[in-house]
């Protein structure tokens, strides 16, 4: 699916209706000559016009974590994010987005609720559309201290709904 999912949309509907003439041309066998000609383009163009946005949008979520991963790999870390926080990675896999923080200090006690509180309108604000539309399933942000305790916050749709 990640194949198709980085193909121009003129490829994937060049490829749709090459199934279509495809199967039209199948169909078609048994008429001979013109009519099985004449089937096969009739596939191609209606099969294509049908089918190319459906095909589409079943891709559409792999598209996006296609583009993703790239926006990712293009990031240089570590990325000072405040004056105590570090980004130390960003991980896709799957539906599911991991940010990887380090805190330049120790956490206090409620430390999750902090994080959760903290991140949730951020989380919210950029994922919620693609969790909405099961693009992504999860965003998670972990966050380790500079005693090594770790602590991790995560967001599905339902923790977006106003």
């Amino acid at each position: 699916m990640e194949f198709l999912a980085g193909l121009p949309h003129w490829a994937i509907s060049a490829l749709v209706g090459a199934v279509c003439g495809a199967a039209g041309v199948l169909i078609g066998y048994p008429f001979k000559g013109k009519t099985q000609a004449i089937i096969g383009v009739i596939a191609i163009v209606i099969g294509g016009r049908l089918l190319t946005p459906v095909v589409e949008d079943a891709l559409a979520p792999h598209a996006y974590i296609v583009g993703l991963k790239s926006e990712v790999a293009k990031m240089q870390f570590p990325i000072q994010m405040e004056e105590l926080i570090v980004l130390s990675k960003v991980e896709v896999t799957g539906r599911t987005i991991d940010y990887h923080y380090e805190l330049a200090d120790e956490f206090v006690d409620n430390a999750l609720q902090a994080l959760t509180d903290f991140q949730k309108p951020t989380a919210c604000r950029a994922f919620k559309q693609w969790l909405d539309l099961g693009y992504l399933q999860q965003a998670n942000y972990h966050m380790t201290d500079t005693a090594g305790k770790r602590v991790m916050a995560s967001f599905v749709a339902k923790d977006c709904q106003s």
